[in-house]
């Protein structure tokens, strides 16, 4: 099923979204001076969308399981909104984390509304990365996949090395 047409389920469970963004989090060149004492994640949901409210819940959770990225420790936040207004202005965070939920212009939006801020972006559906997003998640064959939008990197100021790259898919 298109993830468009999906509930707003998480594709790739909870643990291993944790683990991967994690990792990704921890080779990112820019994440230790864009992060500062801790590395604050944003989990960002459709306001009344209660499957994307669990499924924030399911990723908090992951997330705050004694992780940490290199010596950082890592905050989690977890936010309903409607639309990009809503977004709190720059400040600490390294991650804003795009729920399952939104439809493809909300994205677009979303995107547009912290266009020229440093941070990493992930989209916990794959579809977010065609939208603006860096970072998505996805499975195929029962083995994570992940893709990366390397023209929103660049916008973001996210630099990922090159031996990480070659693991991901790539698009512009």
């Amino acid at each position: 099923m298109p993830s468009s047409a999906r509930a707003a389920e998480l594709a790739v469970p909870a643990r291993l979204q944790a683990e991967l963004l994690i990792k990704i989090a921890g080779y990112e060149r820019n994440m230790a001076a864009r992060a500062g004492d801790a590395v604050r994640v944003l989990l960002i949901a459709k306001r009344g969308d209660a499957s994307a409210a669990r499924a924030a819940g399911q990723l908090r959770a992951e997330l705050e399981r004694d992780r940490r990225v290199g010596p950082l420790p890592v905050e989690v936040r977890v936010i309903e909104i409607k639309e990009g207004r809503e977004l709190p202005p720059p400040g600490q965070q390294a991650i804003f984390y795009f729920m399952p939920g939104f439809q493809a212009g909300e994205v677009t939006a979303l995107v547009a509304a912290i266009a020229d801020r440093d941070l990493l972006t992930v989209g916990a559906d794959v579809a977010y990365v065609e939208q603006g997003v860096v970072l998505a998640f996805d499975l195929a064959a029962g083995k994570p996949k992940l893709i990366l939008h390397r023209g929103a990197a660049r916008r973001h100021n996210v630099v990922i090395p090159a031996e990480v790259l070659r693991l991901m898919k790539v698009i512009e």
